[in-house]
């Protein structure tokens, strides 16, 4: 049976991986490969390479292993619900692949930057549509996920960055909460924080108040940041037309580019919102930066707002 070159591999002639909307690969460290086709109306045709030549197989002989990830293998899927293969994604070995000696060139995945922060609980080489795939374990919780550029491929449901840049010295970081999994989501840290990404688990508001407490662990202006993001400020119409307008040149002036910014973004509704405010209220510091936005002509109100106008990200810590 003739093949079809992808770079140095070759993949069965009568096989268009541009056309075909759903297949897997599986390259075989020792030089053989599997490969699924899809069709679109339900039928799968499954390959088998020895190394030389490329033979469809009679029948679903290796049905089963589309989605088993072995250690000595390379796996490359391409299929129109990521989600959906996630979930029947199989380790089924305790091996590591650098244990296995590989004919041909896996460069790409053992300098993977992009899992450089990921403290993964099995390795595998396998990506979904050109993502790779990572698996955490995380106080017995697994996450299956697809990470691009050190991110995961998942909507973001929290942010805080935040960075120093005075003369010569400068600084960054960051932690960001992705939902990977309707009750899963994932903390991420980047910058100058070199935290490892860990899983949590609950509802929307139990994820956030978890983000919120391991942000607070490793950035002081959290508490700031992130009551700027949620509480209203000054709803009583307290302050003159000129103390508004110094707050709001304090409020820019932190979400700037230069000296002590910061800034916090979560994306929930109106009514998870308000629960996560209540949680927060308990923290003592935390309700105090709230009741300086609240009451901003209050003595907390100028020392917050001296606080900002000063770099001093956590005026009442």
């Amino acid at each position: 049976m003739g093949a079809r070159k992808q770079g140095k591999f070759m993949l069965p002639e009568e096989f268009d991986r541009k056309k075909c909307k759903q297949w897997t690969v599986h390259r075989v460290a020792d030089g053989r490969a599997f490969l699924w086709e899809h069709a679109t109306d339900g039928t799968t045709v499954e390959w088998t390479f020895d190394g030389l030549v490329w033979a469809k197989s009679p029948t679903a002989s290796h049905r089963d292993d589309e989605f088993r990830l072995y250690s000595d293998r390379v796996v490359e899927i391409k299929h129109p619900g990521a989600s959906e293969v996630l979930s029947q994604l199989e380790v089924v070995d305790d091996g590591e692949p650098e244990d296995h000696d590989w004919t041909f060139k896996v460069a790409k995945f053992e300098d993977d930057d992009d899992l450089e922060n990921y403290e993964q609980d099995s390795v595998r080489y396998v990506t979904v549509n050109k993502r790779r795939v990572c698996f955490m374990n995380s106080e017995g919780e697994q996450a299956v996920f697809l990470v691009e550029y050190g991110d995961p491929v998942a909507p973001g449901l929290a942010s805080c960055r935040w960075g120093s840049e005075e003369g010569m010295m400068s600084g960054a970081g960051s932690t960001s909460l992705f939902r990977i999994a309707p009750d899963m989501g994932l903390i991420v840290y980047g910058g100058d924080v070199s935290d490892v990404a860990s899983v949590v688990t609950g509802d929307e508001v139990s994820m956030v108040q978890a983000w919120v407490d391991a942000t607070w662990d490793v950035y002081p202006g959290a508490g700031v940041a992130i009551a700027i993001e949620l509480e209203d400020f000054d709803p009583e119409g307290t302050l003159d037309h000129e103390m508004r307008e110094r707050w709001a040149a304090a409020f820019e002036e932190v979400k700037g580019d230069f000296g002590d910014t910061f800034s916090a973004s979560i994306a929930l509704g109106d009514v998870e919102r308000n629960q996560l405010r209540a949680q927060l209220a308990q923290d003592s510091t935390y309700a105090r930066v709230r009741e300086a936005l609240r009451c901003p002509s209050k003595d907390d109100g100028r020392a917050l707002l001296a606080g900002l106008e000063d770099g001093d990200v956590a005026p009442f810590a």
